[in-house]
Formats: structure tokens, sequence, C-alpha cells
């Protein structure tokens, strides 16, 4: 399977959580989603607000596709800006939130590369 996407978001409660399978490690919705095909995701590991994660989410989203920045510096400064904020500022309303996988900015590049053919006699 490929989803072909930059990023699944799920920020619903404890998305992150999973089991523990002896030889494999955590198995949850992180491991799924790199399985189908998506670089990164991005999940919570407790219970979240609805509110404060809604906050978060759509300064999440005007970070990285405005300001051209990777992932991982908009769900900081996204962080940051609940931080800084009186309602939000206790680490439960915005320390739930991990980003898992591929960190950068650049979307993936889905071209395919033709190599030359060498022979060796």
């Amino acid at each position: 399977m490929d989803l072909n996407a930059e990023l699944v978001v799920l920020s619903a409660c404890e998305t992150a959580r999973g089991v523990i399978k002896e030889g494999e490690g955590l198995i949850g919705f992180a491991w799924a989603i790199f399985v189908a095909g998506c670089p990164s995701s991005l999940l919570t590991q407790w219970q979240v607000a609805d509110k404060s994660t809604a906050e978060l989410m759509t300064a999440f989203y005007r970070n990285w596709r405005s300001q051209n920045i990777s992932k991982a510096e908009a769900l900081q400064r996204a962080q940051l800006s609940l931080l800084r904020n009186n309602r939000w500022a206790h680490p439960f309303f915005w320390s739930s939130f991990v980003l898992i996988g591929d960190w950068r900015w650049f979307p993936r590049m889905h071209t395919t590369i033709a190599l030359p053919q060498v022979f060796l006699f």
C-alpha cells in the first residue's frame, strides 16, 4: 500500500500508543503508517483537550505550509505558541504531540531516475 502522503496526523487521544510484540518492538499507528508508505506521522501520547488541540493543529499547519520550515520546527513553534498562552501553558495541552519519522520540510519526490546500464565483459 502506498498512502502517497508526506504526513499523517492523528490528533485524537493516545494515537501514539501501541502494543509491544516480542521480536518486533512497539506496533501501533506509527508502524502501520510507515509500512503503508508514509514517511512521517504526528501522533499523541495521552489524552488531549479538544480546544487546545484545535489551536495547536491550526498553528502547526499554518507554520508548516506558509513558512517553508520543517515539520519538526512547525510543531515546535505551534507548541511554543500554546506554551506562551496562559490558557494553554500547562504541558498537558501541548506536549502530548510527537512527530515520528521524517522530520524534514521538503516533500518526497515521486520520480523515478533511470540509471544507465553498464555491462562488464
